[in-house]
């Protein structure tokens, strides 16, 4: 279900890269070491630095919302920022109903690396992680 929505993500990183000028964008291939689904073999995050602020997008993202989301952004050192954002709407494929998703991730400029995780919340299951190499899609 999810797969016809990857194909939407060139156009959503059109959206990113119109729409923040002087941005750094960080497109990421992601591997995910779970089976329950929830996170995305691709993500798009971009921000200027000194902001709290950033987008991203991935298939989940545009399944539910249809467009890029604006996520908190935390400086955690000199290479690395954490990204954090809730997704509501996410379909949940073993039930006729949606769940709240809780993201986190951490992005590594240095090593142009994103590890995410994510917690279907008010369920009883385990923290669902991916991790991947970044490309610098535009940079200052």
């Amino acid at each position: 279900m999810l797969k016809q929505f990857c194909k939407i993500l060139p156009g959503a990183m059109f959206i990113i890269l119109a729409t923040t000028a002087q941005a750094l964008v960080y497109d990421c291939d992601i591997k995910s070491f779970s089976s329950s689904g929830f996170i995305p073999s691709r993500v798009v995050v971009s921000f200027n630095e000194g902001d709290d602020r950033a987008i991203v997008v991935d298939s989940y993202i545009m399944h539910v919302n249809k467009a890029p989301i604006a996520v908190e952004l935390k400086v955690r050192d000199k290479n690395s920022y954490k990204l954090t954002w809730e997704l509501d709407g996410v379909p949940l494929s073993n039930s006729r109903s949606d769940g709240l998703v809780l993201y986190s991730a951490v992005l590594h400029t240095g090593q142009r690396t994103l590890s995410i995780s994510a917690i279907l919340a008010g369920y009883d299951n385990d923290l669902m992680r991916g991790r991947g190499k970044c490309k610098v899609l535009k940079d200052k």
